[in-house]
């Protein structure tokens, strides 16, 4: 798969970017960017046991809020570079589902949004820094705007950023890398063949500083 720019999701208005870019310019970036490289190779990893975000190993793995066990070097190095810069980390995956949810409710903007669905079609958070983030996480609810547009924007782009709450968030495409991947991921929400190179998810990477009670 492909090694994107800094954090993924989804970003809305083009002053929340810039924001983003401009605040989360230094070494957290590239921690990011490792974290993503190392992710992106084992989401295109198939072993026939593992799919989706259980492929990033975490502790306690069946608890309401995990967090990541870094295992590899880079892994290992990119948390201890945002530990030291003093940010807290989180990362969701989210699939097709959740962007042909998104696009419902666009088209009903008077329809409250069901939470339990989408905390079906975004995975629960995992904590990349150890101990839980001092700010609120956004709830799925928060998110799920985000990844219908970030699968628009990875027409054209390999990271789509925004801001939600005290969380400054970037979405990376998952891409169809091999054949493997498509023999689960066959067709868009539109009916459309999938290829090789397709979007098949958006990854998820939140970053903040911000206190404790911050809602987003």
């Amino acid at each position: 798969m492909k090694r994107g720019p800094w954090l993924i999701l989804l970003v809305a208005p083009v002053a929340a970017a810039g924001l983003l870019r401009s605040t989360c310019a230094g070494p957290e970036r590239g921690a990011v960017d490792a974290l993503d490289h190392s992710f992106q190779y084992r989401f295109a990893t198939i072993d026939g046991r593992l799919f989706g975000i259980s492929r990033i190993p975490r502790v306690p793995e069946h608890q309401e809020l995990a967090r990541l066990k870094a295992e590899t070097a880079d892994e290992k190095a990119a948390v201890a570079d945002l530990q030291r810069g003093g940010w807290d980390g989180a990362f969701w995956v989210a699939g097709q589902r959740a962007s042909i949810l998104a696009k419902s409710y666009e088209t009903k903007k008077d329809q409250p949004l069901n939470e339990r669905w989408t905390e079906r079609v975004i995975s629960k958070p995992i904590v990349l820094t150890g101990a839980p983030p001092r700010a609120a996480l956004p709830s799925a609810a928060a998110l799920l705007p985000y990844v219908g547009r970030s699968f628009a924007a990875f027409e054209k782009a390999d990271s789509y950023e925004f801001t939600t709450g005290a969380w400054q968030v970037s979405a990376r495409p998952l891409r169809a890398s091999t054949a493997a991947c498509l023999k689960c991921h066959q067709q868009d929400e539109s009916g459309r063949k999938l290829q090789l190179g397709d979007v098949i998810g958006v990854a998820m990477y939140g970053l903040t500083r911000g206190a404790a009670g911050d809602q987003p």
